[in-house]
């Protein structure tokens, strides 16, 4: 009978070595089936970063659309086009929000462009997802709309309103 002339600690290493090979397989295997799912959660809060970002666009260009609109009331041309300048041209361009003429509404709740009544302007607008298609939606619409008094008005009211 041969005897193993290696001494304990010997043996001890060869054992762990092998140990050692089987969890580097087994941390491999875990990777591989963990890694789709925070790819997953990567893309997701990217795309949620984009969508928050537009959504902040358009509130500093509706706002700005009101504010014009409060002091110039029956100009709604030029209220859509101050809404556009802010919306599309505000912060960091992440998203590219590019609005149109067609997404801006202008609208008098109280009844019409006269002194004391609100505008609102309402802007509508959908940011295409860059992972969307993971999950079947290729779009998230955003709508904002921002109301104002209007300070000034050259109309002046129906007698008796």
């Amino acid at each position: 009978m041969r005897r193993d002339r290696r001494n304990r600690k010997d043996r001890e290493v060869e054992r762990d070595a092998g140990c050692w090979r089987r969890s580097l397989g087994q941390s491999l295997i875990e990777m591989a089936l963990a890694a789709p799912i925070l790819i997953l959660i990567l893309a997701t809060v990217m795309d949620a970063g984009r969508v928050i970002d537009a959504y902040i666009s358009m509130t500093n260009g509706v706002r700005e659309g009101a504010r014009y609109g409060s002091l110039h009331p029956t100009d709604p041309g030029t209220i859509a086009l101050r809404t556009i300048n802010e919306a599309n041209g505000s912060g960091v361009i992440i998203t590219s929000v590019q609005l149109t003429p067609s997404d801006i509404t202008v609208t008098y709740p109280g009844g019409g462009a006269y002194a004391g009544n609100p505008i609102r302007v309402t802007a509508e607008y959908d940011v295409t997802l860059l992972f969307g298609g993971i999950i079947g939606m290729e779009t998230w619409h955003l709508s904002k709309s921002a109301d104002m008094a209007i300070m000034y008005s050259p109309v002046t009211p129906p007698l008796g309103e």
